[in-house]
């Protein structure tokens, strides 16, 4: 990935697409995205095998549209971050058809206030300033919102 990423930075910058100084968060940018693009389609495809589709593309759509406001748990390299996105995609998904609706719910608020709490998260290489985190804040609340409504709707189709 980190190779992939570096040279696409350098075609971005003999192309002019960016300049020298933005180079490192181009690359950082890259990277993130081909991990998370490739890491969501290895998820999905993981998830299949546990579950029906349509609760595996809810979970991991779920994740993925908190996941790029609330940010997440880093871990020491991508490689364990992807062990542990498998190893909790699977609890998940197994645990899922033996929970009753009380303990679905519990979790779900339990969930939630833990995002609203600690959320979003900061790392060395997103270098977020106070006014930033802030304006992140309001973007977190307005998409535990959303999914808080989203769970609503589908419990009343289901």
């Amino acid at each position: 990935m980190e190779y992939l990423a570096a040279k696409l930075t350098q075609r971005c910058l003999r192309f002019g697409f960016i300049d020298a100084p933005q180079e490192e968060w181009c690359q950082y940018t890259l990277q993130t995205y081909i991990t998370n693009v490739g890491g969501f389609l290895i998820l999905i495809a993981f998830g299949i095998f546990l579950s029906p589709w349509p609760q595996v593309l809810i979970l991991n759509l779920g994740v993925a549209f908190l996941r790029s406001k609330c940010g997440g748990l880093h871990m020491p390299t991508a490689l364990s971050c992807f062990i542990i996105s498998l190893l909790f995609e699977g609890i998940c998904l197994l645990a899922l058809p033996h929970l009753t609706i009380g303990i679905a719910i519990f979790l779900v608020v339990v969930s939630l206030t833990g995002l609203f709490c600690l959320a979003p998260c900061n790392n060395d290489a997103i270098h977020c300033d106070g006014d930033e985190l802030k304006k992140m804040r309001e973007e977190v609340l307005i998409r535990l919102i959303l999914v808080v409504f989203t769970l609503l709707v589908l419990f009343l189709c289901i």
